[in-house]
């Protein structure tokens, strides 16, 4: 029987349509445009795909189809259609801006780094747009320096929005919050960098515990960009902190559908689900988060509630097993985990959670519901003081809500529940000045400027209250930009109490904010002087005299007050901070052992400078033990994580900071500075093959970086695989002359028994690129075999320059002594061995010199040295035997001699020099 193929439907109906009349491909377009502008996207699409099958490399058509598919927040679709519009698009400026910020958005930095490598082929408005872009692609993939440079560079850009958002960038470097916000809020609506502003404001809301002013942001910020998923994510967390669980869980919802998987996204659901009591939907909300990943503490610890309100207290037990050594950090959780290990009938294990402890809640169900508002509010040790007031159904007095007020202004996400607790407080009690300073400084915090300048009305009415009241208002005035109303409120105040010391900070800070430096400079000083001691005035005159480059006045100042208040801690932390900044490690670190406040209040810089101290002065492992403190004190802060891997790779172990490097790059694959450290520590613990396999997993783009490839080079080196280790450097050179490449490829051509090449090479780098002492020292190395002479002029060149120079002193004694030149040679190897007496290399060569000069008894005792460090070197072997025979051992000779003849190479040459010696 004869077999027929069959045609699906689709294709029948299309053979129809073709039989019965077929639409051009304009036609096609041109309904998909009316179809986009009713946004039907479906039926746009549709007809974008006719238009495509019919004249696929229509560049407008692409781009047509890529700007639906982003409508459609189906961006790596977009990105092909993008990439194909630009491939056959004469000129791409039209959109090649729209085309990088969805790249930047996808998070495909590198991308964008190839799309601006030809950056000359734009006009210059669009240049410096571009080059925003790839600044901050360099930013994300860790390339500060690269990303410094273009904002420095497009810092002066004629384009105003982009000079404020390349100002506000550097601002940020300098940590300068108020100048960022300041630049960032100069950019106007209509700018095509307004919304990547708004974003980065509200990530400065959310570090300054601002959630309110963050939520506003990312509000908007995501109305016109729904697509971006991490912004979203930003917005939901921000709704879980702040408590509007209804908006988290209307914003998480049409998340759960696009990225059901979303580990963020199913926690953060939990976490309402929680709140709402469904706990069958919020337990199958965490299993996805943590099987995802996300299996944090806070993770593993609302896991654990929900089960025991399911009843499942054998899977909340397991939840938190895995995470018991962190309990410590959670008292009510490791209470928690206490009662479910009595319940389990482990009692040796609860007795010991429990020995220092008292249960304060006997009911499980309502111990867990307490614990969960740890979780929720993220501050442990603020909510578990907060806990205590949860004890009572009694009514609060005011000064019971002002504590609970405070206590929620530290609380991450609680500044609204504490403005409720002090505005409270202050109905109960109008007389309150602490619930009204703390309620001011929340307002503030929150920029609801005209309540807070309101308080301050209060009382600046009340005589008592006047001159505090007038500078609580001037400090708002000039945050807010209210300049003229900051230096009313002042003047006010210094007419009648002209030594006031919190009006004379603020009119030396509101001279700084009106640009003269100057005055703002006299104003500190003549504070200071009054009062020494001021560490705000002391710390603003600082910044303020780094900006100008001369510290010099402020550090004096700063001395003398540390002097006088020498267990002050942030004052402590400063001086320390300038005593590292001039590489004085030892009084950096006395310094900071001298500070008595807990490790669990320590500032990150505090870890940071004891860490590098520590290892700048030779002390690794002490500084190991810093480093793991903090980092299990905070495994998730990457600032710890990168001290701690720092540390174990100055500790020779490589495989535990590979493993850190690891758990760094598991979030960040493509942190060009994490795969740098990571490829630099299997360069040095000689994991070649492991750093070639790394190197294959990494995207191209990154691959292609000069760096990169100079380790790729040294791997393929250490394998004796030269030819393709010669190519690979040689393409990274090409890319970036770098000194450190050029000396490992002459090295390599060294290795090659080529030092001529090794030679020309590096005489060539030098010609253009300039010269190096590192450069005269490989010379001066290859030059050993080839040209003794300009190997003896190198070094002597260099020890004009290095007197001190170690390799240049011994390598030269050599030479002088193969040149007969013995005095010449005993000088410099004796200097050489004043400054390294434990070099084998060293006392091989000064031994030498010893023996040709007839000091047998004091060379022999040079080769045992040598031979003690490093006792399997046949070259001192054979020294070593010489001077036994000049001081009368000839036997003990002959028997090293012989043993060295049966396991060397060199066995010509051992048995010449039995000969010679007559043994």
């Amino acid at each position: 029987m004869k077999r027929f193929t069959r045609l699906s439907t689709a294709v029948i109906i299309g053979l129809s349509l073709t039989a019965c009349g077929q639409k051009s491909s304009e036609e096609h377009f041109q309904a998909a445009q009316k179809f986009l502008a009713n946004d039907q996207l479906n039926s746009a699409l549709v007809e974008l795909k006719s238009a495509l099958q019919q004249d696929p490399k229509r560049a407008d058509y692409r781009l047509a189809l890529a700007e639906l598919y982003v409508k459609a927040g189906a961006i790596d679709d977009a990105i092909k259609e993008y990439q194909r519009a630009s491939e056959y698009s004469d000129n791409n400026q039209k959109f090649i801006q729209d085309y990088i910020n969805i790249l930047y958005l996808n998070t495909n930095y590198s991308s964008i780094l190839e799309l601006t490598d030809n950056i000359q082929a734009y006009p210059k408005p669009l240049q410096d747009y571009l080059l925003i872009y790839k600044a901050l692609a360099e930013a994300e993939l860790g390339s500060t320096e690269n990303a410094t440079i273009l904002f420095k560079q497009l810092a002066l850009s004629e384009q105003e929005d982009v000079a404020n958002f390349a100002n506000g960038f550097e601002a940020l470097a300098k940590n300068e919050l108020d100048d960022v916000k300041r630049h960032l809020t100069a950019i106007p609506a209509a700018s095509p960098l307004y919304l990547q502003s708004i974003y980065i404001r509200s990530k400065l809301a959310l570090t300054e515990n601002d959630t309110i002013g963050a939520i506003a942001l990312l509000e908007e910020y995501s109305s016109a960009q729904p697509y971006h998923l991490l912004p979203q994510l930003l917005l939901a967390q921000s709704y879980v902190k702040s408590g509007q669980l209804k908006q988290a869980d209307e914003m998480l919802q049409p998340l759960l559908k696009k990225v059901p998987q979303q580990p963020l996204v199913n926690y953060f659901s939990a976490i309402v689900a929680y709140d709402k009591k469904d706990y069958p939907k919020a337990r199958d909300y965490i299993d996805k988060a943590i099987s995802n990943g996300f299996s944090t503490p806070p993770a593993r610890i609302l896991a654990a509630l929900i089960a025991v309100n399911l009843q499942l207290e054998n899977v909340a037990l397991n939840h938190l097993e895995t995470i018991k050594n962190t309990l410590s950090s959670y008292p009510s959780i490791e209470n928690l985990y206490a009662k479910l290990m009595l319940n389990a009938g482990n009692t040796d294990v609860a007795q010991q959670l429990l020995s220092e402890k008292e249960l304060q809640q006997s009911d499980i169900q309502l111990l867990a519901a307490t614990a969960f508002e740890l979780t929720k509010q993220g501050s442990v040790e603020a909510a578990q003081n907060l806990l205590a007031q949860y004890r009572t159904n009694e009514p609060l007095s005011a000064n019971e809500l002002t504590t609970l007020g405070a206590i929620q202004l530290r609380m991450s996400g609680q500044r609204d529940t504490a403005v409720r607790s002090l505005e409270q407080a202050l109905q109960l009690d109008p007389e309150s000045d602490q619930a009204r300073v703390l309620l001011l400084s929340a307002y503030v915090k929150q920029q609801e400027y005209t309540k807070a300048m309101a308080l301050a009305d209060e009382w600046i009415a009340d005589e008592e209250h006047r001159t505090a009241g007038r500078n609580m208002k001037a400090y708002i005035a000039i945050i807010s930009g209210q300049l003229k109303v900051a230096a009313e409120q002042i003047d006010q105040v210094l007419a009648t109490s002209p030594k006031n010391s919190l009006a004379r900070l603020l009119q030396a800070s509101l001279a700084a904010e009106e640009g003269n430096t100057k005055l703002s400079q006299q104003r500190f000083q003549a504070l200071l002087d009054d009062e020494p001691q001021n560490i705000q005035a002391l710390e603003q005159y600082l910044a303020l005299s780094k900006r100008q480059s001369d510290v010099a006045d402020a550090t004096l100042r700063i001395n003398k007050a540390h002097s006088a208040e020498p267990q002050n801690y942030n004052l402590t932390l400063t001086l320390a901070t300038l005593k590292h900044g001039t590489a004085d490690y030892k009084a950096t670190l006395d310094l900071l052992n001298s500070i008595k406040v807990g490790q669990k209040d320590w500032l990150p810089a505090h870890w940071a400078y004891l860490i590098d101290s520590l290892l700048r002065l030779n002390n690794p492992a002490q500084a190991l033990q810093s480093a793991q403190a903090w980092y299990t004190r905070q495994p998730n802060s990457n600032m710890a994580a990168q001290a701690y891997m720092q540390t174990l790779y100055a500790n020779k172990d490589y495989e535990a900071a590979l493993k850190i490097a690891d758990k760094l790059l598991l979030t960040q694959p493509e942190h060009l500075k994490f795969i740098g450290i990571k490829l630099q520590m299997l360069d040095e613990g000689n994991f070649n093959q492991q750093l070639i396999n790394y190197n294959n997993t990494l995207p191209d783009p990154i691959q292609q970086r000069p760096e990169v490839l100079y380790f790729l080079g040294k791997a393929l080196a250490k394998l004796q695989k030269y030819d393709d280790a010669e190519r690979i450097l040689l393409q990274s050179y090409t890319k970036q002359p770098h000194i450190k490449t050029a000396l490992f490829l002459a090295e390599l051509y060294g290795r090659q028994n080529n030092a001529n090449k090794g030679i020309s090479f590096i005489e060539q780098h030098i010609k253009l690129q300039g010269d190096a002492p590192p450069l005269q020292a490989m010379l001066a190395q290859l030059s050993l075999t080839t040209n003794a002479e300009l190997a003896i002029t190198t070094y002597e060149t260099m020890l004009k320059e290095q007197p001190d120079n170690v390799l240049a002193l011994n390598n030269l004694a050599w030479l002088m002594l193969e040149k007969g030149e013995t005095q010449s040679a005993l000088k410099y190897a004796k200097k050489a061995y004043e400054l390294r007496p434990s070099h084998p290399d060293v006392l091989d060569t000064y031994g030498k010199i010893l023996l040709d000069t007839d000091d047998a008894q004091q060379a022999k005792t040079m080769f045992e040295a040598s031979l003690k460090a490093r006792p399997n070197s046949p070259e001192v072997q054979m020294h070593y035997a010489e001077a036994l025979v000049k001081t009368g051992n000839k036997e003990k000779a002959k028997n090293l001699l012989e043993q060295l003849a049966d396991s060397t190479e060199q066995a010509a040459k051992v048995s010449a020099l039995i000969k010679k010696l007559g043994l």
